[in-house]
């Protein structure tokens, strides 16, 4: 039996979301995926402005979000590790 509670409580496999997911391993993939796509299709119709740089620092990225040709978002775009970006040129 899992104890969730009290001082025997087992954290481990209380905060072990993913073992109860099926195919939660390739969620972060699939997910990367889908915003790789997102981001395509909305800078392709020119609803997104991406990878306009602010700054000289490794968070130096953002991409606008445009509705009828107004600003609607802005999404801080961080770096990610070398070699795993789907970077998208505008």
């Amino acid at each position: 039996m899992i104890k969730l509670s009290g001082p025997d409580m087992d954290f481990d496999n209380a905060y072990s979301n993913s073992a109860y997911i099926d195919g939660a391993d390739e969620y972060p993939d699939r997910w990367d995926d889908a915003a790789h796509d997102f981001r395509s299709l909305e800078n392709a119709f020119g609803r997104a402005r991406l990878n306009l740089r602010y700054g000289k620092g490794v968070v130096s990225r953002v991409w606008w979000k445009f509705e009828d040709g107004v600003i609607s978002g802005c999404i801080e775009a961080t770096q990610p590790a070398a070699g795993t970006a789907k970077e998208i040129t505008p």
